[in-house]
């Protein structure tokens, strides 16, 4: 059987298909601000939070780690193949593969900014 937010996220990108994406992010708990859309294929995981008409274009990652956070203001426009994560590995050592050293996780906020 397919997962629903699969079927979703493959449908075309069109005005009608962006809406129902948008109405499927809130429906399953995320904070998406009315006038939002979403091109084919993106994919939200964790703490986000994206204002009122923000327009995501196809091939969209935005991953929160842990307890910090993604937040999108209002009017911001996304482009194609952009991956917003908010954490890191660390990489200072040269002795201690990167996997087992600690990670950096920090909330990232995207605004437009007016005049």
């Amino acid at each position: 059987m397919f997962h629903v937010g699969w079927i979703i996220g493959v449908l075309p990108s069109h005005s009608y298909w962006n809406r129902i994406r948008a109405r499927y992010y809130r429906a399953i708990g995320f904070d998406i601000g009315v006038g939002t859309s979403f091109n084919c294929n993106v994919r939200i995981k964790g703490k986000v939070s994206i204002g009122k008409f923000c327009n995501c274009n196809d091939n969209v990652l935005i991953a929160s780690t842990g307890k910090a956070k993604i937040v999108i203001g209002d009017y911001v426009i996304i482009g194609p193949n952009v991956v917003l994560r908010n954490a890191n590995h660390g990489f200072e050592s040269l002795e201690i593969p990167i996997r087992y050293q600690e990670k950096t996780v920090k909330d990232i906020v995207i605004e437009m900014m007016f005049g």
